[in-house]
């Protein structure tokens, strides 16, 4: 109901922007509208949560892997991401588990992903400095420097 008039995206640098105003979402665009606003809210929530998933695949090289593998259709089932290669590699280890509430896997807040982007919201950058660090395996100190050059 509200997809075609929400017509938000992320920009390049990770920060949500509408389509055509650029303008950062608003939470409260209906006025004395608490419940659509609220579901409005929702709605973008979900497509956030979506479009975070797909980076933890494309960018971020996670598999999602639905348990329990063998649960028929009408069974309840959940998901987790983790790196490819977890179960016969000894390298680099990831795993992202689902919580039962709003908090999904690869995010820190959805607030804080509307508000201040992708970098800050979601768990992607450190993500990727594993990887990284995984790659070169370097010393101690600069997987520290690493992490500090994230707070920038």
């Amino acid at each position: 109901e509200y997809q075609e008039e929400l017509k938000y995206d992320f920009n390049i640098k990770g920060e949500l922007r509408h389509l055509d105003t650029n303008e950062s979402f608003v939470f409260n665009y209906y006025k004395n509208g608490r419940e659509q606003n609220h579901k409005r809210y929702e709605v973008l929530g979900h497509f956030i949560t979506q479009y975070v998933y797909e980076l933890l695949e494309r960018v971020c090289m996670l598999q999602k892997v639905y348990i329990p593998t063998d649960a028929t259709e009408d069974e309840p089932r959940s998901f987790f991401f983790m790196s490819k290669n977890a179960l016969t590699s000894s390298s680099c280890l990831i795993i992202l588990l689902q919580d039962c509430g709003v908090f999904c896997a690869g995010q820190w807040g959805r607030r804080t992903i509307i508000s201040e982007g992708l970098r800050h919201g979601t768990q992607i950058p450190f993500i990727k400095m594993l990887w990284l660090y995984n790659q070169t395996k370097p010393s101690g100190k600069h997987l520290l420097k690493c992490l500090a050059s994230l707070e920038r």
